[in-house]
């Protein structure tokens, strides 16, 4: 049983499904001319022509590559400790999403498992060894979609700021001290709240959730770049466009306390968040470029300075 699996590896995915009689070999050879002509992977060629189905080929592909098929729609939940693992920006270039962590071992769901050099990427970004499965494009996009974008994505963002707009958009929540003198805004997006403010929010959330360490809003001359520092690396992230840097600078600095009318000189304040009832604080610099203020925010979090004794080896 072991040398026919190592076999049916070996063999290439055409020959596969012509060997059980799922395609004939005159519709590999249509497939394979179409592909010599158009360019493209012989299975999306063979699904668009109609010769199989995405079921089909996914549990072709496992076979081919010897890894397990795994449904993600009836996976259940991922743990947000698992979705942790692996930055955003990431998970949505390669077109993979964590699914379990077992001891030192990552579970990683693909469309395409032959992708070994994010494999490799990953077990060193990580420090874990890697299982591979292979899961639907679809679903790992769904799947993406909902834990790392579980706020609203930016574009639906941007899409509601092209719809009608009953003025809420333009209103600047400035958010009152509390009487303990902490500043805490909670990062809930609730339903009315203005575009600026849900695109700020998504921002912060984001890095929370990605276990960011820094968070880096950059200006260019035509663009804006979001970059998180995860684990010691910058890693770039969804930007809104550049027509929006000012209302971004100008919401953050409300938050930070700082003086808005002020563009030529370096800032420096704090803002006190809260993200899935845990208080993060953050430290924010403002920095005067060539093409707009550049800011900066360091996360931290209280509750990983207070270690248990147990934590620390005693």
């Amino acid at each position: 049983m072991a040398k026919e699996e190592q076999k049916l590896g070996k063999k290439r995915l055409g020959d596969l499904l012509v060997d059980v009689g799922i395609i004939s070999a005159e519709q590999l050879q249509t497939a394979l001319q179409e592909q010599k002509e158009r360019g493209g992977k012989l299975g999306q060629i063979l699904m668009a022509m109609g010769f199989i189905t995405e079921d089909v080929l996914l549990a072709f592909l496992g076979k081919q590559c010897n890894v397990s098929y795994v449904s993600l729609n009836e996976y259940g939940d991922i743990p947000a400790s698992v979705i942790q693992t692996v930055p955003e920006t990431i998970v949505r270039h390669q077109k993979l999403i964590p699914i379990a962590l077992e001891g030192g071992e990552l579970t990683i769901a693909m469309s395409d498992p032959a992708n070994v050099f994010a494999v490799d990427d990953l077990k060193m970004m990580t420090g874990r060894n890697i299982k591979v499965v292979i899961a639907s494009e679809v679903e790992i996009k769904n799947a993406i979609d909902k834990y790392y974008g579980a706020k609203g994505s930016m574009a639906d963002i941007l899409k509601e700021m092209d719809g009608p707009s009953d003025g809420s958009g333009d209103d600047v929540e400035l958010v009152k001290e509390e009487d303990t003198g902490s500043d805490i805004i909670a990062l809930e997006a609730q339903g009315e709240d203005a575009p600026v403010i849900k695109i700020v929010n998504l921002i912060l959330g984001g890095a929370v959730t990605a276990g960011a360490s820094d968070i880096h809003i950059e200006p260019f001359e035509t663009s804006l770049r979001v970059r998180y520092r995860i684990d010691g690396v910058l890693h770039e992230v969804t930007a809104p466009p550049k027509k929006l840097q000012n209302a971004l600078s100008s919401r953050l600095k409300i938050m930070a306390k700082l003086d808005i009318a002020e563009h030529r000189l370096p800032q420096d304040g704090r803002i006190k968040i809260k993200v899935q009832n845990k208080g993060i604080d953050l430290r924010v610099s403002v920095l005067p470029t060539a093409f707009g203020e550049k800011i900066v925010m360091r996360l931290l979090d209280p509750e990983s300075l207070k270690l248990d004794l147990t934590l620390l080896g005693f």
